[in-house]
């Protein structure tokens, strides 16, 4: 569990810096269950999806304006590319 966005996606590209060839997303504001206890109310339920290999990264995000935003910046200080469609996240990609 993270909370912070700007935490969560500049780790992911820390961690995954030049083997990064595309990532995306998909969230939604919603209420954890009553037995999670959590400082904050409401949280973003995120899916993220990696794709392996060379940058910069192609990205699409389906997230709330504020956390996609936070995203859509972390992505462009690394010079990734926004693309319209998840589909195009694995555009070029090679296995």
């Amino acid at each position: 569990v993270h909370a912070n966005v700007t935490e969560v996606f500049q780790g992911l590209l820390d961690r995954f810096a030049g083997q990064l060839a595309g990532i995306a997303g998909c969230g939604y504001y919603g209420t954890p269950h009553k037995s999670v206890s959590l400082p904050i109310t409401p949280v973003i339920f995120t899916v993220v999806l990696l794709v392996k290999g060379q940058g910069p990264p192609r990205y699409y995000f389906e997230l709330p304006d504020e956390a996609r935003a936070v995203a859509d910046a972390a992505l462009d200080s690394v010079q990734g590319s926004k693309v319209k469609s998840v589909e195009s996240v694995f555009a070029g990609h090679r296995s």
